[in-house]
């Protein structure tokens, strides 16, 4: 007889018996706890809620199909939950207190967040299976690069100079290839100073590589690779997604057919492109080497919308120099990084970029950002209580 806890889900209550579904840690997953209404520990029931956890003693038996269940010896412990009647009507809650109340009732919440939390394993585990070295990027920047994405400001009690949060990760991983003639990737948060929609976010979630074997194919199969898995780990979970056909592969010109107004800044949602990776997309940035004249990257989209890419760098520093030169001119940057690194002889190398957050929102059928980056709502009452408290303030 050995010493179980776990959090109630339902309490269900038949003729002879008391059925008490109980979440365990995860490997246990959700069990039946049963005790007989004529038994003496019978009066326990009255102590208990669903969303308490409770310590108990209790023997494995199996029910009539054959199925494991507790039959409870004792109640050891019983840690209440506080949620008071007002906090479990949700209908008019912030969205993160919504989905801190729905994960602790069991619900869609926490299939989405044990979704995310593989996913990053599995992208992990996939890049460093070939043998790319993780490196992990500078979080502020003395300087800021020429990007046109406004970063964020950083202010500093300890020095006058301000420093800047990262809009990308592709420099720390080219520096790092440049110097090792490794393959390189970071799972990590980029952040935008900008005023978005509610889909959108100033932080998000990334993935980005340097590789020095990945062509369009390879990039093709990574995107493949990962969309099922996706899949997979949805059914792992019983979570219900939107059905999607396997990946479409068009070239641009003949995705041009089909889609006349094709570009990620004003693409209409067809059918076409629930699930759609288009190549060869005429671009104009100055990293993308240039082919026939023509720089081209690949793209890929859900529901229509942008959420990985993937390109042959540039290695001409002087080409890249020009560049950096006219956009820090545009946005009138007397100090801003230079990278100089390009100047150490990068070798040919493909980078690709993946929105982890934003490519599983549209995936899992999500329709709020804050949907996938904060499933199970961390912090949110709290925040809810010190948003209370300026209310009374004013």
């Amino acid at each position: 007889m050995d010493l179980y806890f776990g959090r109630i889900r339902t309490i269900n209550i038949t003729k002879n018996l008391v059925f008490i579904g109980i979440m365990q840690p995860y490997q246990s997953g959700y069990k039946q706890l049963m005790v007989k209404k004529d038994d003496k520990l019978i009066g326990f029931i009255n102590d208990i809620h669903v969303n308490d956890i409770i310590y108990f003693t209790a023997d494995t038996i199996l029910n009539n199909r054959g199925q494991e269940l507790f039959y409870l010896k004792n109640i050891e412990k019983i840690i209440p939950c506080l949620l008071d009647d007002k906090q479990k009507r949700i209908a008019n809650m912030s969205m993160d207190k919504r989905h801190f109340v729905n994960a602790l009732n069991g619900k869609e919440e926490i299939k989405v967040w044990n979704i995310k939390n593989e996913i990053f394993s599995f992208l992990r585990n996939y890049f460093t299976h070939l043998q790319y070295k993780e490196v992990v990027g500078e979080l502020l920047e003395e300087v800021r690069t020429t990007s046109l994405i406004s970063p964020f400001t950083v202010s500093s009690k300890c020095r006058d100079q301000n420093y800047y949060l990262r809009v990308t990760l592709e420099n720390a991983l080219k520096q790092t290839t440049a110097l090792t003639l490794d393959s390189t990737f970071a799972l990590q948060s980029v952040f935008y100073d900008k005023l978005g929609k509610k889909q959108e976010s100033p932080q998000t979630q990334t993935l980005e590589f340097v590789s020095l074997n990945f062509d369009d194919d390879r990039m093709i199969q990574f995107l493949i690779d990962y969309f099922e898995q996706v899949l997979f780990l949805a059914q792992k979970f019983n979570l219900e997604i939107p059905a999607y056909e396997k990946i479409t592969v068009l070239q641009y010109s003949e995705a041009l057919k089909y889609i006349p107004d094709f570009g990620k800044h004003h693409l209409k949602h067809t059918k076409l492109n629930d699930n759609l990776i288009v190549l060869n997309v005429p671009v104009e940035s100055p990293y993308i080497l240039e082919k026939d004249g023509k720089k081209v990257e690949l793209q890929w989209y859900i529901h229509g919308h942008y959420v990985a890419h993937s390109y042959f760098d540039e290695v001409d520093y002087q080409k890249i120099a020009n560049a950096i030169k006219n956009q820090a001119a545009c946005q009138d940057l007397m100090d801003y990084n230079q990278m100089l690194y390009f100047n150490l002889g990068l070798p040919l190398t493909y980078s690709g970029g993946l929105g982890i957050e934003r490519s599983l929102m549209y995936l899992l059928g999500l329709h709020h950002m804050i949907s996938i980056q904060n499933p199970i709502g961390v912090d949110s009452l709290e925040k809810e209580y010190v948003r209370k408290l300026r209310r009374k303030k004013k």
